[in-house]
């Protein structure tokens, strides 16, 4: 289905549980791309778990107006809260890309982490949250990922039960990952295509509650590890 996220769109709501009314510069991509009809669905999204199921009743060039068909509010409490991604940027493109998986994938916790080697990120953010806001209009996903941009060593590590950390700076020997319950928190920390500095090494050591781990796949790119990953983690998950 079509979809347009609406940021405020719990306030354009309001009162008037059955109308909601957007002004046509919201939804240049819906009118000027998808061609938006009389009588069409769509599917408005805020991004923070509503999702509102409208028809298509009028459209001139000011505003738009829809009908309600169906309102659904979803909890932030989903089977995904337990994972947060640390990703160390790489490239634009691939980074990108990553962005997109992990929206697509359900995944609501994100930190962008500035690493030695991995790209500053500052200048990034707009285009980075326009991506993110792309793909959950593609995957219908009620939820923007909470995203924070921190620096690697300003993590406070200690608020999970285990932080695993995935890097070729060595070789390592664990493959096997154990049961994560959904009821604790789990860092995934994905290091930089160049890999991690010496230095930085030397400080992630420290961490107690650190899990090194190398898998049997062959070296591939940043977007493809996430969505293994990902997928390996809810496959270990147990309520």
């Amino acid at each position: 289905m079509k979809a347009e996220y609406v940021e405020n769109l719990e306030q354009l709501i309001g009162s008037d549980q059955n109308k909601i009314i957007l002004e046509t510069n919201m939804l240049h991509h819906l009118l000027s791309v998808s061609r938006l009809r009389i009588g069409e669905e769509v599917l408005l999204l805020n991004g923070k778990g509503l999702k509102v199921r409208v028809s298509t009743v009028s459209i001139n060039k000011v505003q738009a107006t829809f009908k309600v068909e169906k309102k659904e509010f979803f909890s932030t409490n989903s089977q995904t809260n337990f994972l947060t991604i640390g990703l160390c940027a790489p490239k634009k493109p691939a980074l990108e890309e990553c962005l997109k998986i992990i929206v697509e994938l359900g995944l609501k916790n994100l930190i962008v982490i500035n690493s030695e080697r991995s790209i500053d990120i500052n200048k990034h953010k707009e285009r980075l949250l326009n991506v993110m806001i792309s793909a959950i209009k593609q995957s219908n996903n009620p939820f923007l990922p909470l995203v924070s941009y921190n620096n690697l060593l300003s993590i406070n590590f200690s608020e999970y039960e285990k932080v695993y950390l995935f890097d070729s700076f060595e070789e390592i020997k664990k493959r096997d990952i154990d049961k994560v319950e959904k009821d604790k928190k789990y860092l995934l920390l994905i290091g930089p295509e160049g890999g991690f500095s010496k230095e930085e090494v030397v400080s992630l050591n420290k961490i107690p509650n650190l899990v090194k781990l190398g898998l049997p796949i062959p070296i591939a790119t940043t977007p493809t590890f996430v969505s293994f990953i990902i997928g390996v983690f809810y496959n270990r998950s147990v309520e």
